[in-house]
């Protein structure tokens, strides 16, 4: 393990690559869920293989116009087997291939009963990575993102030190938001009142603490900025804060940059702002198949093309305007139960043309709410399975 060492009290998770053929020692996977939770015994071990197709479950996420499965040489999506998955939590990828880390746990057990794991694509199929005990509070790691040298940061919750095959006792409890990798030896992350910096030995705070909390940041080399509530953006030269004016006063909650003068920022209420190096602007876009709009939970993007997503759409620029890919929300109404709807978690590139996403099938109250578990990847014109 690198670049985990301990400075006032946040923590930032850095873990080092390396292939861990099977599951953690004392974790295990948990079995399958049920529509009804009245018809096999728990207590008596996983249900048989047919049990849960006998319930009418497939593991085909509801895409329309799909492309054909499989990314690069890997032909087969991944299948979570007995695992009990309930959501694909978030992923990241480089010149090694795809991360995505996983959430499931026995939903009709205790409720802090999770598992995450960590699967890895090279391009020729899923295996398992890594996997973290159920029941301990590593269930609260819910991203996961990477150095280009291949070291991996988990954040979000309790953070714990990771090696090869073991995970280490629980360091504290962390308030890390979100973190951003420059490159190898500079990394920031926020921390709601703080925000640290990795310099390529250790993480610690800033020399000055930012004006206000920030959620979420996007760097350079020479440059940060973070976005928080009440219209807050603030930017961080390596001596002093500057508060922008983007003249909004709601809460924001992503933000992206492809270059110091091509910033992008959504917002709690799904706007999405612009900055050209010189103002910033509001981008306004709407949605063809409803008039509500969500928040805009993450933004990734290239020279070329950013793509944005809500928790039930994917959108994307198309020059200077903003063109809704898909909309996987159910607006039936409260009085009728959706069968179903698809929910993005999260997104990441390689280019504009092989964007991952991390979803989750959300399958109506009526039905118990079991969530299957996707990755996907879009290739600029179609969603694959993979």
């Amino acid at each position: 393990m690198t670049g985990n060492t301990r400075r006032g009290a946040t923590y930032v998770l850095a873990l080092t690559l390396a292939a861990v053929a099977a599951a953690t020692p004392g974790c295990k996977s948990n079995s399958v869920g049920s529509n009804d939770n009245t018809n096999w015994n728990w207590n008596a071990g996983p249900p048989p293989p047919d049990y849960w197709q006998d319930s009418g479950f497939t593991w085909d996420p509801p895409i329309d116009n799909a492309g054909d499965p499989g990314w690069q040489d890997s032909d087969e999506p991944w299948d979570p087997g007995t695992m009990d998955t309930r959501q694909g939590l978030s992923v990241w990828s480089h010149s090694s291939g795809v991360y995505a880390l996983i959430e499931g746990n026995d939903q009709f057990q205790d409720a802090f009963d999770q598992a995450r794991v960590i699967i890895h694509n090279d391009g020729t199929g899923w295996r398992e990575y890594l996997s973290f005990c159920p029941g301990t509070s590593t269930g609260y790691i819910g991203s996961v993102r990477g150095f280009q040298d291949g070291r991996l940061i988990g954040f979000g919750g309790l953070v714990y030190p990771l090696s090869e095959d073991t995970v280490g006792a629980a360091l504290n409890s962390s308030s890390i938001h979100h973190v951003f990798v420059v490159h190898d030896t500079l990394a920031y992350a926020a921390a709601g009142e703080k925000m640290l910096i990795y310099n390529g030995d250790h993480w610690e705070p800033v020399t000055q603490s930012p004006p206000h909390d920030i959620h979420q940041v996007w760097a350079t080399e020479d440059i940060v900025y973070g976005v928080g509530d009440i219209g807050t953006i603030v930017s961080y030269d390596g001596t002093d804060w500057t508060i922008c004016d983007a003249n909004t006063d709601v809460g924001l909650s992503a933000i992206w940059g492809n270059a110091p003068d091509d910033i992008w920022v959504g917002s709690n209420m799904g706007d999405i702002l612009h900055y050209d190096g010189q103002q910033w602007t509001e981008v306004i876009w709407s949605n063809p198949q409803s008039s509500f709009r969500e928040a805009i939970n993450g933004i990734w993007g290239d020279a070329q093309t950013t793509y944005f997503h809500t928790e039930h759409m994917l959108l994307k620029t198309v020059g200077d305007s903003i063109q809704v890919i898909g909309n996987w929300r159910c607006d039936i109404g409260l009085t009728t139960p959706c069968p179903w709807q698809m929910a993005i978690n999260d997104i990441w590139g390689n280019s504009a043309d092989e964007l991952f996403l991390a979803v989750r099938e959300d399958i109506s109250i009526a039905m118990n709410g079991y969530d299957g578990v996707y990755i996907l990847w879009f290739d600029g014109t179609q969603l694959h399975t993979f």
